[in-house]
């Protein structure tokens, strides 16, 4: 629990062994870690580490998956296997930045655009009001220069 301070855990039954390693293989590329205990050590561990977990919530297996670089990219390998294997894959709840959360508030956590992503967003709106700043001055510069354009045509035609 102190090497995965950011977590989310999963309960997991039916699943064979092709299907297990292709959810390991997935939350690695992810950038994530997967580890399978069992439910009383985690379960006295959860207690220790502050965690308040009913010891009677997780049918099946327990799995942790540790977020590690990416946390928005591995919730959402987590969710897009759970949304694939519903039968199978069940979402308990999680931990992100020391704060608990149910497997819904997981679920909106998943839904966040990643790093990626939010770097384009906060770059889009920090250049958003420049670039109308911009066009705005370019605006009344063009203005001026066609107002002076049609004084000279006037006079032209007269």
């Amino acid at each position: 629990m102190r090497n995965a301070p950011d977590f989310v855990l999963t309960s997991y039954q039916k699943m064979d062994a092709n299907l297990t390693f292709e959810f390991r293989r997935a939350i690695k590329e992810s950038g994530g870690f997967l580890y399978v205990v069992k439910k009383r050590v985690f379960f006295k561990a959860a207690r220790e580490a502050g965690l308040q977990l009913d010891d009677h919530v997780a049918p099946g297996h327990l799995g942790i998956v540790h977020l590690a670089e990416d946390m928005v990219k591995t919730a959402k390998t987590v969710y897009k296997y759970r949304q694939d294997y519903s039968n199978m894959l069940a979402i308990l709840g999680g931990r992100v930045g020391g704060k608990d959360y149910s497997s819904q508030e997981i679920e909106q956590i998943s839904k966040l655009p990643n790093q990626d992503g939010m770097r384009s967003q906060l770059l889009g709106m920090l250049m958003s009001p420049m670039s109308q700043t911009v066009g705005v001055m370019g605006a009344l510069l063009s203005g001026i220069v066609h107002c002076v354009d049609g004084k000279m045509r006037k006079k032209e035609l007269l």
